[in-house]
This record gives structure tokens, C-alpha cells and sequence, in this order.
């Protein structure tokens, strides 16, 4: 009905052929099966640098203008409001002006 073998059933220890063992990046084992020595140590690069800099064959996100400059998004928000305000501010003595007059 369901298909598959039952989970009693299945070689918990034995991993897919895909697995890759965090110890010596080989295939077909788990971690904590893994018969070498010396782990090999790789330094792999961030999370961020990998979007950063993207090598061939990962994915590759397109960052908004935002995210890419230096300058924070908030001081670009405070910024604009500021100036809103500004003209707010203006347009309130105009209209205040001419109320007098």
C-alpha cells in the first residue's frame, strides 16, 4: 500500500550513498563511522562571502541596491524623511503667510 521497506526494517548504520562525512569529506558514511586518523581541516568561506563573491555552480541571489552599499539602509530612510519634513515645513509657513496677509 505505502511501498518501501518497514522502518524496523532498514540499516540505520549504513548511510546513502550521497552522505559526506564532516571528518574526511568522503562518501557512503557517517561521521562517527568514519575510520581516519587525522581529521583534514578545509577552511570553507561564510555563508555572506559565499553570496558575495558566488563561485560556478552555486546559486546565485541578486542583492538589492540597498543591501550592496555601505551606508545603512536607516540612514537612507531617515534621510529622505528628514527632507519630507523639510518640505512640510515649508509648505505649513507658506500657507501660514498667506493667511496673514
Amino acid at each position: 500500500m505505502f511501498g518501501g521497506v518497514p522502518k524496523q526494517l532498514v540499516n540505520k548504520n549504513q548511510a546513502p550513498p550521497g552522505q559526506v562525512c564532516q571528518k574526511c569529506y568522503g562518501k557512503g558514511h557517517y561521521t562517527y563511522q568514519c575510520n581516519k586518523k587525522a581529521p583534514v581541516y578545509r577552511s570553507r568561506p561564510s555563508s555572506s562571502a559565499r553570496l558575495l563573491n558566488p563561485t560556478k555552480g552555486e546559486i546565485q541571489v541578486d542583492l538589492p541596491d540597498e543591501f550592496k552599499s555601505k551606508k545603512g539602509l536607516a540612514d537612507k530612510l531617515l534621510k529622505e524623511r528628514e527632507e519630507q519634513r523639510a518640505k512640510e515645513l515649508k509648505s505649513k509657513t507658506a500657507s501660514r503667510k498667506k493667511r496673514r496677509s
